[in-house]
């Protein structure tokens, strides 16, 4: 039997979590897969896309609530025209456009774009691609892009890649407007967003809760600590009931 002391415990904690609205979703769900892999069509990428791609992985992996692992795989000879019609052999793939208009991307705006969707009847995605703008002499051609920017952008692609729609949050690399972000980092709500799609199990087997993703807790609520001491009170009540009913034996007269 759990010891019921933890239970409540585990209550508190995930009852005062707070919640942040500003991520939104593409879906329902995210991959069901704990180990996804982006395979890069080199055809007329960049030298270096290999490493931009890592570090924008690598950001993501960063996240510590994250139950997912994202990673470059095997290079893929699939054209985002196969993509976009369904004929996919791996998934999810990353794309060097030099035609970017071809698929709805204005070459001279847009750097990238997620693209290629497909999911379940669940809402989970099970397809996807990342179109990257290459069209030589185009303003948002990802090589005249600096490089922080850039990782920036692929961070915020790939966001979409995993589930993530658009943030109202400014502060955030899912924010729309991508290129307002001078270098990459996350905020709370990219956290929480991800987190949401791919929550780490915090209490392994437990046959009660499991466990459960503490997301956008605000620092310094001023209910948190009072809701948390309210719902352990039974926790106390539970633990004192048996030496107030062995106070009230000894003192009994006999």
């Amino acid at each position: 039997m759990i010891p019921i002391t933890r239970s409540f415990i585990v209550i508190a904690l995930c009852l005062t979590s707070q919640t942040s609205a500003a991520f939104t979703l593409i879906g329902l769900k995210g991959w069901a897969s704990t180990d996804i892999q982006f395979h890069v069509n080199p055809q007329n990428c960049p030298d270096n896309l290999g490493d931009l791609l890592d570090e924008a992985l690598d950001i993501w992996n960063a996240v510590p609530t994250l139950s997912v692992n994202l990673s470059s795989g095997s290079d893929s000879a699939m054209t985002i025209e196969q993509v976009l019609a369904g004929t996919i052999d791996v998934t999810p793939s990353v794309h060097c456009l030099t035609d970017p208009a071809a698929v709805n991307m204005d070459p001279a705006y847009i750097p990238g774009a997620a693209m290629g969707y497909k999911m379940d009847d669940a809402g989970q995605i099970t397809a996807g691609a990342l179109a990257l703008n290459v069209q030589e002499g185009s303003a948002a051609n990802i090589a005249s892009i600096d490089r922080k920017i850039l990782v920036s952008i692929l961070v915020h692609e790939i966001g979409h890649v995993l589930g993530l729609g658009h943030s109202a949050d400014k502060n955030a690399v899912m924010y729309y407007n991508a290129a307002e972000k001078k270098f990459a980092s996350l905020a709370q709500d990219d956290v929480d967003g991800m987190t949401y799609l791919y929550a780490r199990n915090e209490f392994g087997e437990d046959p009660v809760f499991g466990g459960c993703a503490v997301i956008g807790a605000p620092q310094n609520h001023p209910n948190s600590w009072w809701s948390i001491l309210i719902l352990l009170l039974p926790v106390f009540a539970v633990r004192l009931r048996p030496r107030m009913v062995r106070k009230a034996v000894r003192s009994s007269p006999r």
